[in-house]
């Protein structure tokens, strides 16, 4: 007896099909991803455009608002010699509220500080008297009784001991007659010097005693055949103001004639 076993067929043949995928469940693919990609490139490039206009825009109308800077010519550089120096600013004249005396007989006259005074002598003499003197002193009343003096003298044609005029031809020949009682051991500084256009001489001379110490400067000229003596003593501690205020009064000797 057989026995009708299934075959092996038919044992495939009553397997049930596999199923079927949905199409909506099937594996998702690449491209959705590079489609975002190109999006997110597209809205960057579009902000950066976006700033890179507004920053343009922005710059652009700050320059519009500026104002023009008006155009400089060049500087004309022009070459010329040195610049000139400064003037000096006019120094105060220290004679301006001088004293002044005037000689009618010999025709000059000069200024001297104000605080001095005119030797009258003994008579004490007018000013008219006074200018027609051959020798006029001024001194300074200030100084001590004690104090040797400060003297200004102006000597015309000295006369000599016997109280005649001194007979010389030249200036040297007339200061020599003139200063022969000085020692010239003690004659200090001489210079031969002009003096408003005539020659000169000038010269200090010091004295010494127990008591004090006195200088005298000097000024020797001629003028129209007249012989001029000139000179200023003071105590020696002090001949150096009284020497500026000697070149002072000389800077105003002028002649009237």
């Amino acid at each position: 007896m057989q026995t009708n076993e299934p075959t092996s067929n038919q044992e495939q043949t009553n397997t049930p099909p596999a199923a079927e995928v949905p199409a909506s469940q099937k594996p998702v693919t690449s491209k959705p991803i590079v489609s975002w990609l190109l999006v997110s490139l597209v809205v960057l490039l579009i902000g950066t455009t976006g700033v890179f206009a507004y920053k343009y825009f922005r710059l652009k109308r700050q320059i519009d608002n500026k104002q023009p800077v008006p155009s400089v010519p060049p500087t004309k550089v022009t070459t010329t010699g040195p610049s000139p120096a400064p003037s000096p600013l006019p120094t105060a004249d220290p004679t301006t509220n001088w004293k002044t005396y005037s000689n009618s007989r010999f025709g000059y006259s000069f200024k001297y500080p104000e605080t001095w005074e005119p030797n009258r002598g003994p008579g004490n003499i007018s000013d008219e008297e006074l200018s027609s003197q051959r020798d006029v002193d001024f001194y300074d009343p200030s100084l001590p009784g004690e104090d040797p003096g400060t003297g200004f003298t102006v000597k015309v044609n000295e006369l000599n001991a016997t109280g005649a005029s001194k007979d010389c031809s030249s200036l040297e020949d007339c200061f020599t007659k003139t200063f022969s009682w000085l020692d010239k051991g003690i004659i200090t500084d001489k210079q031969n010097v002009s003096f408003l256009g005539e020659q000169a001489i000038t010269f200090t001379y010091q004295r010494k005693t127990a008591l004090y110490s006195q200088t005298w400067k000097y000024l020797y000229f001629l003028h129209k055949n007249n012989a001029y003596n000139i000179h200023i003593s003071t105590e020696s501690s002090r001949e150096g103001v009284i020497f500026d205020i000697f070149d002072m009064i000389l800077s105003t000797f002028k002649y009237s004639n």
